[in-house]
């Protein structure tokens, strides 16, 4: 199990994102990007035909100033860096918040957007 994951603290993986980071058009997915309500970023890379090679990387974690984890719960957007193809990767954006609960109808800790860059 990563570090970033813990059994004690809820997980709940937002819905996906696959991409091609070929920049080829009808090339395979080779990646797919995901979040997590503990404001965790991941990249799966499933370039293998095999998933017993598929790999999971943790990206970034979403905190406020005083450390609170931002939950991602909607699927991440992500495109070709706009320097492709001298520079290669892509660019992943998320929204961070919840709307799952009735508790979260009160809750007042900031939230963001963010973009993170791969390579």
């Amino acid at each position: 199990m990563p570090a970033a994951c813990s059994s004690s603290a809820p997980q709940g993986l937002s819905e996906v994102v696959a991409v091609n980071s070929s920049g080829n058009a009808g090339a395979a997915v080779d990646t797919v990007y995901a979040g997590d309500l503990q404001g965790n970023l991941w990249a799966i890379n499933v370039s293998s035909a095999n998933p017993a090679n598929w790999s999971v990387r943790l990206l970034f974690t979403a905190t406020d100033s005083s450390g609170n984890h931002q939950p991602i719960t909607s699927a991440p957007a992500a495109t070709l860096n706009p320097n492709f193809p001298k520079q290669k990767g892509m660019m992943v954006f998320f929204g961070t918040g919840q709307l799952l609960a009735q508790s979260d109808l009160t809750n007042t800790n900031t939230q963001a957007f963010y973009a993170s860059t791969t390579i």
